[in-house]
């Protein structure tokens, strides 16, 4: 694990194995690489350490210009080292959420497009500051609550109504709403800032991590929820424009259940493959991200059915 040396055994060829040693060495030794790029913009259980995924795309990337391919990509990491290599790649998933964020860390679109992520949305997180000031006044309305297709809006708000402060959950519904309206004319860049959004939702809510669901009391602050959705898209354009520096082409990100990937992929046309795999019965990404695809209205039942490896299904009979 990144934070926890284990012993390596190394076998083979020593030409390979060296490598190998360094990038699951380079977890603990590498502190700079996590901070590169994109990389710190959303967080992902149990993701690819960037500076392992770092090694890996070098040695496997040596000699060929691509396309690499993630079939388990999560939020990105390796596609973002593909890219900022110069290298093709492609990614697959089946969690919605997690194509979402490899999209927006690999965003590596013309200089014009990066400034309208950051004008748009710093013009959104400062109308959402104007609208929760204004509902402080006595004679303010009620919040509207959204309603995002698929959802039943009662069922929707009993599961979030917990999680956000009354003030909290306004102010990001306002966010959200805003951004479903930027999506009926650049469905695009409204996603990225989906992104975004989705990047601060558990720091705001009282879920106290991405991986564990017990609530914890937090104080947050008014205004504070458009303020984080702000500087989140600071970093993400920043990290974009390092990223953009390296002539490539944006990787292709795919929401496919891996199983069927030889429908997506012909054979024959991938350099290599450089991938975190799931931990069977350790992680369940369904769940983790329920939150946010309840709030966000992603609907995540192809995942539901199909994840791979979800500990869901090892529950009731685990050595089975």
């Amino acid at each position: 694990m990144p934070r926890t040396a284990g012993r390596i055994h190394r076998d083979g060829l020593t030409s390979t194995a060296t490598v190998l040693v360094e990038a699951l060495e380079a977890a603990q030794k590498d502190k700079e690489t996590a901070e590169t790029f994109t990389h710190p913009f959303h967080t992902y259980p149990a993701r690819l350490h960037p500076a392992t995924a770092r090694v890996l795309v070098d040695f496997i990337g040596d000699g060929t210009r691509g396309p690499i391919l993630d079939p388990f990509c999560g939020s990105g990491t390796v596609l973002v080292e593909a890219r900022a290599n110069g290298m093709k790649a492609v990614g697959v998933d089946l969690n919605p959420l997690a194509v979402l964020i490899a999209r927006a860390k690999t965003w590596t679109v013309p200089p014009r497009r990066r400034r309208a992520l950051r004008e748009t949305g710093h013009a959104i997180a400062a109308a959402a500051l104007a609208a929760g000031k204004a509902a402080r006044r006595a004679a303010a309305d009620p919040a509207p609550q959204r309603r995002p297709k698929g959802f039943d809006p009662n069922a929707r708000n009993r599961r979030l109504a917990s999680w956000f402060a009354p003030h909290v959950r306004r102010e990001l519904e306002d966010l959200a709403a805003r951004l479903d309206d930027l999506h009926a004319d650049d469905a695009e860049l409204a996603d990225v800032l989906t992104a975004c959004l989705s990047a601060i939702l558990y720091k705001v809510s009282s879920r106290t991590s991405d991986t564990d669901a017990t609530w914890t009391p937090r104080n947050i602050a008014r205004g504070m929820a458009a303020r984080l959705f702000a500087q989140r898209i600071d970093l993400l354009a920043a990290g974009l424009d390092d990223l953009s520096k390296i002539h490539a082409e944006p990787p292709q990100v795919f929401e496919q259940d891996i199983r069927k990937l030889p429908d997506l992929i012909p054979d024959g046309t991938i350099a290599g493959i450089v991938t975190s795999p799931p931990y069977a019965g350790t992680y369940d990404y369904a769940e983790h991200q329920r939150l946010r695809f309840d709030f966000l209205g992603l609907r995540p039942r192809e995942l539901d059915a199909g994840e791979v490896g979800a500990r869901r299904d090892f529950e009731d009979d685990p050595a089975e």
